[in-house]
């Protein structure tokens, strides 16, 4: 899971690489600009990438979970988020459409997504 901290990681990585490369830094040769510039652009560079990094994983979790009262296609198998106070995870396979809105209610289920988005992909787009 990506979080805050490699998330900052990655910032200060790419806040680095971005600053060396326009300022003419290299190895033991110095920026060729102020201490200034250069902690003005270092806080604009790193809000940005980590605003926007974190901006691309809210939407990728936007687009993975699907809204309880959608069906799951038939036969393709999906987890799903249930109970009222406690997070639980389960594995399910829906063959008859009409017990799904039944297991949905039985299960107090919240969401669900495919299981195939949530697993990685192999070499070739397959998982």
């Amino acid at each position: 899971m990506i979080d805050n901290k490699k998330i900052e990681k990655a910032a200060n990585l790419h806040r680095f690489e971005l600053i060396a490369s326009r300022h003419g830094s290299t190895l033991g040769k110095p920026m060729q600009c102020s201490e200034e510039v250069i902690d003005a652009e270092t806080e604009l560079i790193e809000y940005s990438f980590t605003t926007g990094a974190k901006w691309a994983i809210n939407e990728f979790l936007k687009e993975l979970w699907h809204d309880v009262d959608e069906m799951p296609k038939r036969a393709k198998a999906f987890i799903f988020e249930c109970g009222d106070y406690s997070m639980n995870y389960h594995v399910g396979m829906m063959f008859n459409p009409n017990d799904y809105k039944k297991n949905a209610e039985i299960w107090h289920m919240n969401r669900w997504c495919y299981l195939e988005d949530i697993l990685p992909k192999q070499e070739g787009g397959e998982q």
